[in-house]
């Protein structure tokens, strides 16, 4: 039977510290290439730090248990429990980790630069499980009575991690570069290069890179990337890449940069750049710089490029191209040709394939180009 030799087990500061096991059998150097990060580099049940390298053990000690410190701690992996109260760095959490102030830092002078961020990248870790984060932040300024203008400077502690899988909950704001799951923040949450999950925050949810997000704030949400899912703001959302989902802006509307498969619903209005589905904006109406292949409905206009499908407004449609479909309000525009009904006090295209109702109806390259009442051509 081949000899075995057990390592040393050496006690510490009333902890324990484990080195691997070695084996001289000659069948064991296949199984000992696949040993666990644990064998690899010593490990510990137990991990307390004041400010590394303050510390019980090395920071290159993998931790199996319960990690805790005063201010900052640092191992290559924690699996349990990680607490401290301010932040602790490892290459990967799983399980839970609990940040009393935040690892991040952003501030501003207002209003001249809104928004920097003190980078942390050092000091964050991959985490699969659970992060919880409490947080700080400060303002001290000028405002000018009878006025929305405020001059001043603030800071505010966030919490972070890298890659996120799992769920993050965080007092003032929640950062992850890579988002799998969910983030709540009080004042706001941001994915910086990829989110798949829900973004819950007081103030507002930022999604960059692509995905699939569900987003729900108390002022607005942005995704600047290529994204599908849903947006809800009281305000409203702002979408810069395709959007392939649901917008619903409570107070505003919504707006998107690019193409948006889907549903838009806005208090206010709604903007996109090409729409495959439905714009309803309630007290003034919706705007698409491009083509719209679905329904627009606003309350007192709608606009759009080459329509397919219905303009239906209180007060004016216009169509800067060409319309297949229905166009129904006091005036009714479209720049190019008609290949359907036009229904308004006043109707007017190039060329129409179709009927205009009304009141004055004018197909400018048609049969009849000026009609009371009705208006029937076939010259497009």
């Amino acid at each position: 039977m081949a000899a075995r030799t057990y390592s040393t087990v050496m006690f510490l500061s009333g902890s324990l510290v484990f080195s691997a096991p070695a084996q001289s059998t000659t069948g064991t150097v296949a199984r000992s290439e696949q040993t666990s990060t644990r064998e690899a580099v010593g490990w510990t049940p137990f991990q307390f730090a004041v400010w590394n390298p303050v510390q019980l053990f090395d920071e290159s000690t993998d931790v199996y248990g319960l990690r805790t410190s005063l201010f900052y701690g640092k191992n290559r992996d924690v699996y349990g429990l990680d607490f401290s109260l301010f932040a602790n760095n490892a290459r990967n959490v799983y399980g839970i980790s609990v940040l009393g102030v935040g690892n991040e830092l952003y501030h501003g002078i207002v209003p001249f630069a809104p928004l920097w961020r003190v980078s942390t990248s050092n000091v964050t870790a991959n985490v699969t499980g659970i992060q919880i984060g409490g947080g700080a932040g400060g303002a001290i300024g000028v405002w000018i009575p009878y006025t929305y203008l405020v001059f001043g400077y603030y800071a505010i502690v966030a919490t972070r991690a890298r890659d996120l899988t799992g769920l993050q909950i965080a007092l003032t704001g929640g950062t992850a570069r890579r988002l799998d799951g969910v983030q709540i923040g009080g004042l706001f949450t941001m994915a910086e290069e990829h989110a798949n999950g829900l973004q819950i925050a007081g103030l507002g949810n930022i999604a960059r890179g692509e995905g699939v997000s569900f987003q729900v704030a108390g002022i607005g949400n942005m995704t600047d990337g290529d994204y599908g899912g849903l947006q809800i703001g009281l305000v409203g959302n702002v979408s810069t890449g395709s959007f392939n989902g649901l917008q619903l802006g409570a107070l505003i509307g919504n707006k998107s940069d690019a193409r948006t498969k889907g549903f838009q619903f806005g208090t206010f209005g709604n903007s996109a750049k090409d729409l495959a589905g439905v714009q309803i904006g309630v007290l003034l109406g919706n705007d698409t710089s491009g083509d719209v292949k679905g329904v627009q409905f606003g309350a007192l206009g709608n606009v759009s490029g080459d329509l397919m499908g219905m303009q239906i407004s209180g007060l004016f449609n216009r169509a800067r191209g060409d319309v297949r479909g229905l166009q129904m309000s006091l005036y009714n525009m479209a720049d190019g040709g008609v290949k359907g009904v036009q229904i308004g006090a006043i109707n007017y295209c190039r060329q129409m394939t179709g009927v205009q109702l009304g009141g004055i109806n004018i197909i400018r390259e048609g049969e009849l180009p000026v009609c009371l009442g009705i208006n029937l051509s076939s010259s497009f």
